[in-house]
């Protein structure tokens, strides 16, 4: 739809346009149908609004800014600020300057944005768009932006002289980098971690020797998001059960996945009161105090300077009869 938008502002012709906004929905309606179906054709015996709540509080980063004070502070607030300030340039630009990406092609894009923001400000009590990923085109309007305000450095400095092109490249450079430069040490510092520190081969031969391969090790929930712990879902040769990171889309998949979210942090944070609903035998426990409050689920078998791995005591084994 960019692109439709961006043939339209420089040819001021609507005949491409119908013809790319029809190639595009032939080849989304495929997706639309398989949504449409997974939407509104399966029972899953919830509201919409759980439903919608549940999106919101996987991601709010990515489609709640006003979901919490919290959110908006410390997530939201700098892409909000930067924003505005380059709608605001880019209002400048749009008035003074033609380029080969035009500066009014992204002032609108910028303006959806905005828009975008100002609807989950009004949704923030039922969260209905949430679903909708409406910020999802944000690292590509960046992108375009980037590519805008190198057009206009180009296209300005043709006429001038060496040392007058020199300063407007150095600009671009600082422009560039300005716009980047979170997502580059955030980049840097994922790979500054090391990655197998959390799951030595020792953990590995404890697991294998306390569990059978059918038997589910419990992780606990912290530091969820980091690359360290994701890579423990992939690394323990067990079942473990449910992943913040790990999400399914469908809405009956979605809500059991949320049942277990629920039900891994009962665990976590009240221990042991009744036998297992699923067949855990094991828990990865990363904080001192967790292991205090679990405590009464049997003993640890294995430690390290950064986990500990406890072993659920039979009679708090999963039986079916409790499921």
């Amino acid at each position: 739809m960019a692109l439709a938008l961006l043939i339209f502002i420089r040819e001021k012709s609507f005949q491409n346009v119908i013809r790319i906004c029809l190639i595009y929905f032939v080849i989304v309606s495929p997706l639309l149908v398989i949504i449409a179906v997974e939407q509104l054709g399966q029972q899953h015996g919830a509201s919409s609004f759980n439903l919608n709540s549940i999106y919101a509080m996987r991601a709010p980063h990515h489609v709640a800014p006003f979901y919490s004070k919290q959110q908006l502070w410390n997530f939201w607030s700098t892409g909000v600020f930067t924003t505005f300030m380059m709608t605001l340039a880019f209002v400048v630009l749009a008035k003074r300057t033609r380029a080969i990406m035009p500066p009014s092609f992204i002032l609108i894009l910028l303006l959806y944005l905005l828009l975008a923001l100002a609807i989950s400000f009004f949704d923030k009590n039922t969260f209905f768009f949430s679903k909708f990923y409406l910020f999802r085109p944000s690292s590509l309007i960046l992108l375009l932006a980037i590519a805008s305000v190198l057009s206009v450095i180009n296209t300005g400095h043709k006429s001038s002289s060496e040392t007058t092109t020199l300063a407007l490249r150095l600009a671009a450079v600082v422009v560039v980098s300005v716009f980047i430069w979170t997502q580059v040490k955030s980049n840097v510092d994922k790979y500054r971690i090391t990655q197998n520190w959390l799951s030595p081969p020792s953990l590995i031969t404890a697991i294998e020797g306390e569990s059978k391969p059918t038997e589910i090790v419990l992780i606990e929930p912290k530091n969820e998001m980091k690359p360290a712990y994701i890579g423990l879902h992939r690394s323990i040769p067990r079942p473990t059960l449910v992943s913040w990171k790990f999400v399914p889309s469908t809405p009956p998949d979605l809500l059991r996945w949320h049942k277990l979210i629920e039900y891994r942090k009962s665990i976590f944070e009240g221990g042991c009161r009744k036998p297992f609903m699923y067949p855990v035998r094991l828990l990865l426990i990363f904080d001192s105090k967790t292991l205090d409050t679990v405590k009464n689920c049997g003993d640890v078998v294995w430690r390290s300077n950064h986990a500990y791995l406890l072993r659920i005591e039979d009679r708090w084994s999963f039986r079916k009869t409790n499921s």
